[in-house]
């Protein structure tokens, strides 16, 4: 397992995802499917080039309440993220609000 430095603390990685050529919605769909693999505060680092990245990436761990522990650009103007497990895969069709059937108006024969 690799180890990187993140905010001074030391942190495991359980996986890293290139995602370096594709573009959204590719690299959080990538991200995703390796975090359902994942165990609880497992992290994920992600490889990509899209520029989508720095703004779509923080809102998606927002609403699945995953944490992005980090994004940075490197030299080689790829980003490199680290994202930690912190959600049992909530998103947005977890959050679906039933509905109800629709009944007839009709009065039954």
């Amino acid at each position: 397992m690799k180890e990187v430095e993140i905010g001074g603390k030391k942190v495991k990685v359980a996986s890293t995802v290139d995602a370096v050529g594709l573009f959204c919605p590719m690299p959080v769909v990538k991200l995703k499917l390796e975090l359902e693999k994942l165990r609880l505060n497992q992290v994920v680092e992600l490889l990509g080039d899209d520029p989508g990245m720095a703004k779509d990436l923080p809102a998606w761990c927002k609403e699945t309440e995953n944490t992005l522990l980090s994004l940075a650009e490197n030299s080689e103007g790829f980003f490199v993220v680290y994202v930690k497990k912190s959600s049992f895969g909530k998103n947005l069709e977890d959050r679906r609000v039933p509905v109800r059937a629709k009944t007839s108006t009709h009065p039954k024969d």
